[in-house]
């Protein structure tokens, strides 16, 4: 004879746990929903590229066309970009290939509530589960473009060392900086809907005083001190030169800022998994 097992739910359950209860509830979570997590990867993964004439080709196609413009500003004289130290597409492919990582790191991260609308209320699942889901979409698009970047460098007379193996793991601060503004912007945005339009807006200027497209020795004075109060700068330059020379200029620095996007993240995701179950009835 089998006994009934007894719930208890508790208003505001979630806010009274710990931080280390929290981590740990979504870590058990995260495992145990792991066939369902890829399952839905597997599904909108596929489902991305299924109505699509290229395909997977776009991740050739994009980072591609996304150099044209500043490298033809940049042969015509309309842009001066500085000493980069390299070819200059070299420079651009790499640096807009980590850009654009950290910008779907933060764009897959504010529509987790979204890709699951279809069965959210339906379902009985951990939603941050969905986290897990969004990082390994994010992954899995960054592995092709990191296959084209190497390719598009090589051929651009850039040879990356045997330590540019550490590269990905220069990427992760980025991603965890991009997740936690996303997690940050998937809780506001049912309040305040508008708000994912503004911060996306808002990600198109940073990049603009991120040496992405110039040196970080740029000479000029507004740049060079927005390079240096911008956490984004150090990240991506850290990373950049783990890739081109297999080291970092200022190792300290990087690790500074690295530590702060890993806290960012831990109070994005602590907020998130306090909040879901609000947000969620806010949806329906």
């Amino acid at each position: 004879m089998s006994v009934a097992r007894e719930t208890h739910y508790i208003p505001n359950q979630r806010a009274q746990m710990g931080w280390i209860s929290s981590l740990v509830t979504i870590f058990r979570d995260c495992l145990a929903s792991r066939d369902l997590i890829l399952l839905l990867f597997k599904r909108d993964y596929l489902m991305m590229y299924k109505k699509s004439f290229l395909g997977m080709g776009w991740h050739i196609a994009a980072p591609v066309m996304g150099i044209l413009s500043w490298v033809m500003m940049n042969s015509t004289g309309v842009l001066d970009p500085g000493d980069v130290g390299m070819p200059y597409p070299a420079y651009i492919l790499i640096s807009t290939s980590i850009w654009g990582l950290f910008m779907a790191s933060f764009t897959n991260m504010s529509q987790v509530l979204e890709v699951a609308s279809g069965f959210i209320h339906q379902v009985g699942f951990p939603r941050h589960a969905l986290i897990v889901k969004q990082w390994l979409e994010t992954a899995a698009g960054f592995v092709l473009t990191m296959m084209v970047m190497t390719v598009g460098v090589i051929l651009c007379g850039v040879y990356p060392p045997v330590s540019a193996v550490l590269f990905p793991l220069a990427l992760l601060p980025i991603v965890l900086l991009g997740s936690a503004i996303g997690l940050l912007v998937s809780v506001v945005k049912v309040v305040s809907p508008d708000i994912q339009k503004a911060v996306t807006f808002a990600m198109g200027f940073w990049m603009y005083i991120t040496p992405v497209i110039y040196s970080p020795g740029i000479e000029n004075v507004f740049l060079k001190k927005a390079i240096e109060w911008n956490p984004m700068s150090h990240l991506l330059v850290g990373a950049r030169s783990v890739f081109v020379t297999g080291r970092m200029d200022d190792p300290v620095v990087f690790f500074a800022v690295s530590v702060g996007s890993v806290s960012a993240f831990m109070v994005s995701l602590r907020l998130f998994f306090v909040t879901e179950q609000k947000v969620i009835e806010r949806l329906l």
